[in-house]
């Protein structure tokens, strides 16, 4: 996997169709800063959807072993 590319938000904004392009076709990702922190993140829509199953499983799976504390 390659590393995010590190980019200021103006920057961003300013190549914002190249950036889409480049999430969409080549899954490339994208870092945003503003005063050189991090704020934000643009990456293919394809890498949101595994982080939100990942999500899904996990907290179904923490609710699981919460709900079975509550029982015994």
């Amino acid at each position: 996997m390659e590393k995010a590319k590190v980019m200021s938000f103006v920057k961003f904004r300013q190549n914002l169709s190249e950036c889409v392009n480049l999430a969409k076709y080549k899954g490339e990702r994208f870092l945003i800063t503003r005063n050189g922190k991090t704020v934000g993140a643009f990456v293919p829509v394809e890498d949101l959807e595994k982080i939100n199953a990942f999500n899904d499983v996990t907290t179904d799976t923490a609710t699981d072993e919460i709900s079975s504390e509550f029982e015994s």
